[in-house]
């Protein structure tokens, strides 16, 4: 008798344990793949906007020989949208992204808001701007999602299996 419920509970306990581990690591691998989709909206966003400044500047040097006025509305409609949801991630900020990632959207979109005296000065340093925001959410994002962090905790956890196998866990 004393076997069998002692078994029992061995069984439930292993049960439990189980159940609480998978969950852990689903909402571990849930929260990454939000961040993911953050980071890549971000870079999305970012990348977009860069085109479309470089493809706006073109008319403006070209004078509209290259694209005509449908062009340009299309291409500040996919700027404003870009933008749109810069700003949106940027709101939601460190709930997702890190700290580092939203000061420097933050930074891009004050650079954005800046006046300039000409069109063409806003385009060319807005341009820049991007660029070098984007690199460095590029590296953010690569540091915030690391996967070798996820690599280190599953050699931990093979580490402890083999250490429990070998009998020199406590």
């Amino acid at each position: 008798m004393t076997t069998y419920f002692s078994t029992l509970l061995t069984a439930v306990v292993v049960a439990w344990l189980t159940a609480l581990i998978a969950g852990r690591r689903f909402y571990r691998e849930r929260w990454w793949d939000k961040k993911y989709e953050a980071y890549a909206s971000i870079l999305d966003s970012l990348h977009h906007m860069s085109r479309a400044m470089k493809q706006d500047y073109l008319l403006i040097v070209d004078d509209g020989l290259f694209g005509g006025k449908q062009k340009k509305d299309d291409i500040r409609e996919k700027y404003k949208e870009s933008r749109a949801e810069l700003l949106r991630l940027t709101d939601v900020g460190e709930f997702i992204i890190s700290k580092q990632a939203v000061f420097e959207l933050r930074n891009l979109l004050a650079t954005l808001g800046a006046s300039h005296e000409h069109y063409s000065d806003y385009i060319s340093g807005s341009s820049v701007a991007v660029e070098e925001s984007l690199n460095r959410i590029r590296s953010l994002a690569q540091k915030d999602l690391n996967p070798s962090a996820m690599n280190r905790l599953c050699g931990f956890r093979d580490r402890v299996r083999s250490a429990i196998g070998r009998g020199d866990a406590p």
